[in-house]
């Protein structure tokens, strides 16, 4: 378990996740502050600050957001009968 550890602290380390840059939809229901300029500040911001939207949705409005929205997946389609 301790070389997966080390592999996986080796591998990140080459990454650089900072660069990431994932655009936030404009209809987001989070307001990010000002102050968030990177994609990636932005992405774990809202990753950090959405479970208090979604889990508080019971018509999965912000789910549906989440998956085809942010998440680029719009293929992904509510299924007839379902709110």
């Amino acid at each position: 378990m301790d070389d997966l550890v080390k592999k996986i602290k080796q591998i990140a380390a080459k990454s650089q996740l900072e660069q990431f840059e994932w655009e936030i939809p404009d209809n987001c229901s989070i307001d990010i502050p000002k102050t968030i300029v990177t994609g990636y500040q932005q992405n774990v911001y809202l990753k950090d600050h959405f479970h208090s939207v979604i889990s508080n949705d019971h018509e999965l409005k912000s789910h549906y957001w989440a998956i085809q929205k942010w998440g680029k997946i719009g293929s992904f389609k509510k299924m007839k009968g379902t709110k």
